[in-house]
């Protein structure tokens, strides 16, 4: 029927087929390994504009647990996890804790309405050339790193995120604990 030609043509050894077959195998198979990220590695310094253009250095915060989110105005799992980002940010104000999101906007103009229309008082910092993204090897938005008071990145997420999940804070207070 039908199907005979669509079977044959599934059971044909493409060389290509075979490849990128093998390829989205090994790239599930990083992104798995990236995400668990049990191993501690040092996260790439930066320098980038905060909104009011003051320069930040990422290093700057060490010595705090750093919630550090790339994200974008257009991206809609973005826009929908960051009234998390907020609360969050205020629940663990005060406790060597800073939620520091980095916009990927080309048009920084975008970015800054949508942070003070929206209320969202952590830091957030421009980087429309991706510098930073790049150096974190960013592929998709929202990806979220968790760094470590010594400046080690400790986790990474990918999509959007339920930041005030229980077990999502508890680990969070539990690194800042340490």
């Amino acid at each position: 029927g039908a199907t005979k030609p669509v079977q044959e043509y599934h059971n044909q050894k493409d060389p290509m087929k075979l490849k990128l077959a093998a390829f989205f195998c090994l790239a599930l198979f990083l992104a798995g390994a990236a995400l668990a990220m049990g191993e501690k590695t040092a996260a790439p310094d930066f320098t980038l504009s905060d909104l009011a253009g003051q320069k930040v250095k990422l290093s700057s915060y060490k010595g705090k647990v750093i919630l550090l989110n790339f994200w974008a105005t257009w991206c809609s799992a973005c826009r929908v996890e960051m009234p998390g980002l907020q609360k969050l940010s205020e629940k663990l104000k005060n406790r060597n804790f800073v939620v520091l999101a980095v916009a990927l906007d080309r048009d920084e103009k975008a970015v800054k309405p949508f942070i003070f229309n929206n209320g969202y008082s952590f830091p957030v910092l421009l980087d429309p050339a991706g510098r930073a993204a790049r150096s974190y090897n960013i592929t998709a938005i929202p990806t979220t790193f968790i760094i470590n008071k010594k400046g080690q990145t400790v986790e990474r997420r990918l999509g959007a995120i339920e930041w005030t999940d229980r077990t999502v804070v508890k680990r969070l207070e539990k690194l800042i604990g340490e």
